[in-house]
């Protein structure tokens, strides 16, 4: 909390504690690892990680779909269902 005397203000700031239980320990590891190499520390770095998993699911479907249909207009073939399902299934092997 900070006092501004001169203009009467009080500034709050609201700080969110939550406890991970059940971590794994291999990730916990991989936390700290990853900590150490980007110079941080756990909090720090599991707040990025946080982050930067959020920003990564958002999806602009008007994009994604644009970027498919100029894909699509590059391909020097075209398939059916059918022979798109059978690609797909012998991929797997």
């Amino acid at each position: 909390m900070v006092i501004d005397n001169q203009n009467g203000s009080i500034k709050v700031s609201l700080v969110i504690t939550i406890t991970i239980k059940g971590l794994p320990k291999d990730v916990h590891r991989g936390l700290k690892q990853r900590a150490e190499a980007n110079g941080r520390s756990l909090n720090t770095e599991v707040i990025a990680v946080l982050e930067s998993s959020l920003r990564s699911s958002l999806v602009d479907v008007d994009e994604l779909i644009a970027r498919a249909r100029a894909l699509r207009g590059t391909m020097k073939f075209t398939a059916r269902v059918g022979e798109m399902r059978g690609i797909q299934a012998a991929g797997r092997g």
